[in-house]
């Protein structure tokens, strides 16, 4: 088969890009949107047949504290190695730590979550945080934070 007719079987490779409503039926802002790609049936075969080759690759090459990236991991294990590397460090004065909550708890009414951490008597400055993180967003409380010292 030469060139000419091989190029008579070739696909565009056609994706589509659809915005996700997290707040369904109510009309969303720009941060309650999730966009997804929607594309062609042929590249999700060619993926499943380098799935195997990709996980392999993650599982050694990836760095161990991008333990996000594996099935099964998630906030909890970066929490436990960020209090045991500041143990090990014996970390002292003043330490700032940024996470950014935005995506990590999207399914969880915040709220609720921050009217439990203050039944439980969480540190005073540690609710003052996550209170501003999730009305004002955190880019705009970077500065409030570096006023504070968070103890883990």
């Amino acid at each position: 088969m030469n060139l000419y007719k091989l190029s008579k079987y070739r696909f565009t490779m056609q994706m589509r890009l659809i915005p996700i409503n997290k707040i369904s039926p109510n009309i969303p802002n720009k941060e309650q949107i999730r966009p997804i790609v929607v594309m062609s049936h042929v590249i999700k075969m060619i993926e499943l047949f380098y799935e195997e080759r990709l996980k392999e690759y993650v599982s050694y090459y990836i760095n161990p504290e991008q333990i996000g990236f594996f099935q099964g991991m998630g906030t909890q294990i970066h929490i436990q190695e960020v209090t045991r590397f500041l143990q090990r460090k014996q970390v002292k004065g003043k330490t700032a730590i940024f996470i950014d909550l935005s995506n990590a708890y999207n399914v969880v009414d915040r709220q609720i979550l921050y009217n439990i951490m203050k039944k439980r008597q969480i540190l005073v400055k540690r609710l003052q945080i996550f209170n501003l993180i999730n009305i004002w967003g955190f880019g705009q409380i970077l500065e409030e934070v570096l006023n504070h010292i968070i103890i883990l």
